[in-house]
């Protein structure tokens, strides 16, 4: 393994449908991409499509 590389797993007990559109919609994304309750995430674009791209934006 790679000493830069870091794993995460997680069981999530719901539709799987519906937790993909809550981890890859930005309209969801802003509501949980942030690190505590005084930061936000105003603005995120996702493009889910081969050579697409993600950016996010986070502020305290």
């Amino acid at each position: 393994m790679d000493s830069n590389q870091i794993t995460i797993q997680s069981t999530i007990a719901a539709d799987v449908k519906k937790v993909w559109d809550y981890y890859t919609n930005p309209l969801h994304i802003i509501k949980w991409n942030f690190a505590t309750d005084d930061w936000q995430c105003p603005r995120a674009k996702n493009d889910m499509r081969p050579g697409g791209k993600y950016n996010e934006r986070m502020r305290a």
